[in-house]
């Protein structure tokens, strides 16, 4: 191509080349911008992965406080009552328990001293078609209004949520407990969430716990008596057993001693 002063400019590029360099500074800017779209997704892909962990820690970590500092009182078995419905779903189970709750358990500023509070974790619908909500309310707190308790959404898009306890009799672990007036000894507890919504055996965390319930239910005999002296148990009309009297040969300085 034979160049002329028309097919040149001032600075004396041919149209040609700077057509040629047009087409380089694309592709350079496409491949800046695919480069920096990457990392962008990237980082908001660790970033939400994350997110996820921490939630399920803390869930677990609420769960596992709940187990072991549960609390049972056989007189007053109906508000301490320990419920887990594992046959509706056993793959999306419901637990209900009393505890005295650490301070630092989510949301326990909002109750303030009020420490023995009931709590409840269920699977139900929430920012996905399955939430991990915990409720809880305080047992001196007198309510007959369904949901009035105070929920958190602990984790979303639950796939599973699990647990098997430890019968002590079988010496073995069961799917089911049904003796709502006491509470077990272990607890083994599986948490699976995240991943597609619409796929429930994919799950981009799976988390497991067995959790050692150091309580046991407190017997009549040991709650404080109604009525009678420190350590000393009522009669039925109310009046206070009086402690054994040692007859007048028996007495502490007579020198004789029962055997």
């Amino acid at each position: 191509m034979k160049l002329t002063p028309g097919n040149r400019i001032a600075n004396g590029f041919t149209m040609i080349e700077i057509m040629i360099a047009s087409v380089i500074l694309v592709i350079v800017i496409a491949a800046i911008y695919s480069v920096w779209f990457s990392i962008l997704r990237g980082s908001q892909a660790g970033s939400k992965a994350a997110v996820d962990v921490q939630r399920g820690r803390i869930a677990m970590r609420a769960i596992e406080d709940s187990l072991s500092t549960s609390q049972m009182y056989v007189l007053n078995a109906r508000y301490y009552s320990f419920i887990a419905d594992t046959m509706s779903d056993p793959d999306m189970i419901t637990l209900s328990l009393v505890s005295r709750l650490p301070a630092n358990f989510p949301g326990g500023a909002i109750f303030g001293d009020l420490a023995v509070r009931r709590v409840t974790f269920s699977v139900e619908p929430g920012v996905s078609k399955a939430d991990l909500i915990m409720r809880q309310v305080p047992v001196m707190m007198a309510t007959n209004e369904v949901g009035s308790e105070y929920g958190i959404s602990l984790v979303h898009n639950v796939k599973f949520f699990r647990m098997e306890f430890y019968d002590q009799e079988l010496g073995d672990w069961v799917p089911e407990w049904f003796n709502t007036n006491q509470i077990p000894k272990q607890v083994r507890v599986a948490l699976a969430y995240g991943g597609p919504e619409n796929q429930k055996d994919q799950a981009s965390q799976v988390m497991t716990r067995v959790v050692y319930v150091p309580s046991s239910a407190i017997q009549p005999q040991y709650q404080v008596p109604q009525g009678g002296g420190p350590g000393q148990p009522p009669n039925q009309d109310g009046t206070n057993i009086r402690p054994p009297e040692f007859p007048s040969r028996l007495q502490p300085n007579s020198g004789l001693q029962p055997r």
